[in-house]
């Protein structure tokens, strides 16, 4: 488990008792970290097996295009879920702030 899901069951424990908005927006934050997760585990992490652990074995030209081109598209959406998550995170903090005024 990455840190930063870690610290996404953390925070979402710890501010559970905060008020709705709050709770809504570190649940959305945790469940992008976790598909984000899932979607490394089941799908980067068997690409990159095939592409830099292959044991010796010739990799074929046609087979390495299509998963380096499909791994590229792929995580510009990993890339953009992270974002999102990150902006939820940080207005999750801002309400905290107002929430403890």
């Amino acid at each position: 488990m990455p840190i930063s899901t870690l610290l996404s069951v953390l925070c979402f424990v710890v501010f559970y008792r905060f008020g709705n908005p709050l709770r809504i927006l570190l649940m959305f934050s945790l469940l992008i970290d976790l598909g984000i997760d899932a979607v490394t585990w089941h799908y980067f992490l068997p690409i990159n097996d095939y592409l830099f652990y292959d044991d010796g074995q010739t990799l074929e030209p046609a087979r390495v295009s299509k998963f380096v081109t499909s791994w590229v598209t792929a995580d510009y959406l990993r890339v953009g879920l992270i974002m999102i998550g990150f902006y939820a995170s940080v207005t999750a903090l801002h309400l905290s702030y107002k929430v403890r005024r």
